[in-house]
């Protein structure tokens, strides 16, 4: 059977056959290339690795994606802030730290940080199995290109990570953000609970939860909920809330 998630295949992991579910298949509204993006199609759930984990009832994914929207707009605005006031006091004095006391620092906000850069590439040689890289790699996943090597080698970077989070609002990361769940997504590297509803990713209705509408969803106006215990853009927060802790440690 053909799936999403056939890269890296059970076989390169000394798995030779597939384990097949028995949980309940979920609807899926649309099985076209872009909503195979957003649902898992029928066809994909016989298999264990890309089967939902539970479902989530309307109420608590409204109470999930506000408290994510509204998580997003304060970081964003506190950034803004800091850099307004402080922003050549932070540039001047993160430049002249050294690698060694830029990646203390950002360790003691994220501790799990993936230490090299590449963590796709280096996945994809690895041969982990499915369960060992949700259990132990659920953030890296998430946040593909971000690593402890890439922030501290690289000054500019965070710098620039701050200007664009703050100057370009959260409607025009979707495309962004939401591309870089593909990989954790496609392989079926990530707990997701089943929510047959959409959210809003434009506009003043941003982070609502809609009815799943063909023309919205083909425009990406709408996107599904894409990983457990949060909403469809889990990265632009846990990226914002990591940048927002590790400037805090030493911005003011």
């Amino acid at each position: 059977m053909q799936s999403v998630g056939d890269w890296p295949s059970r076989e390169a992991n000394g798995d030779t056959s597939y384990v097949f579910s028995t949980t309940p298949i979920r609807d899926s509204p649309c099985e076209c290339v872009d909503c195979r993006t957003q649902f898992y199609t029928e066809n994909d759930q016989v298999v264990d690795r890309w089967n939902y984990v539970a479902e989530v009832l309307d109420a608590q994914a409204e109470k999930i994606i506000g408290k994510y929207v509204s998580q997003i707009r304060d970081n964003r605005e506190y950034l803004r802030r800091q850099c307004e006031a402080n922003g050549d006091r932070i540039l001047s004095r993160w430049r002249k730290k050294s690698r060694e006391h830029r990646a203390n620092l950002l360790l003691q906000v994220d501790p799990d940080l993936y230490p090299h850069q590449w963590f796709v590439p280096r996945y994809a040689i690895a041969e982990l199995h499915w369960k060992d890289t949700r259990a132990h790699h659920r953030k890296h996943c998430l946040l593909p290109s971000l690593s402890l090597e890439l922030l501290k080698t690289d000054p500019a970077v965070l710098f620039g990570l701050l200007h664009n989070r703050t100057h370009y609002t959260p409607e025009d990361w979707v495309p962004f953000d939401n591309k870089e769940l593909n990989f954790g997504w496609n392989i079926g590297l990530l707990d997701v609970d089943y929510c047959g509803r959409c959210v809003v990713v434009h506009g003043s209705r941003f982070g609502q939860l809609v009815d799943w509408d063909k023309d919205k969803a083909h425009r990406f106006d709408i996107v599904g909920i894409r990983e457990r215990g949060s909403s469809s853009r889990p990265k632009p927060v846990c990226w914002g809330s990591c940048v927002q802790c590790s400037t805090k440690s030493w911005m003011v």
